[in-house]
């Protein structure tokens, strides 16, 4: 079950970012858009997955995926979920938005942001895989 489905306008900002001014807006914007999907309700308690994927516009970037996730947990934490402990499973990648995608099934939230043509991170909080099953 998807708990939580958003975009956020890129670019993303390192939470390595040696502007804490431009880390903070960055910050800012990914909670008004959770906010906004969110709601009033309360912070999930069970395990969850995070899908994380910053659709970029550069041949290559050197934010490293942990960095990419951090301040966005930072933001999720107590407002989605309880606490980061919750998280078992997480997707993170970078994908350049040229790249030839093979497309099926695609949300209207991720379909929207495709349509717009700049660079976003797309962020969805989902309840993880059977752990029973190995990969």
């Amino acid at each position: 079950m998807i708990h939580l489905e958003i975009t956020v306008a890129g670019p993303a900002i390192s939470f390595q970012a040696r502007n804490r001014a431009l880390l903070a807006e960055w910050k800012q914007r990914v909670r008004k858009a959770a906010r906004r999907s969110w709601g009033r309700r309360r912070p999930l308690r069970q395990p969850l997955q995070i899908v994380c994927v910053y659709y970029h516009d550069r041949a290559s970037i050197t934010l490293d995926t942990d960095n990419l996730i951090k301040p966005i947990q930072d933001v999720l934490k107590t407002l989605v979920y309880h606490d980061d402990v919750q998280i078992v499973d997480a997707v993170l990648r970078k994908t350049q938005l040229d790249t030839p995608l093979r497309v099926r099934g695609i949300s209207a939230i991720l379909g929207q942001a495709f349509t717009e043509g700049k660079e976003f991170v797309y962020i969805k909080v989902e309840d993880p895989p059977d752990h029973a099953v190995i990969l």
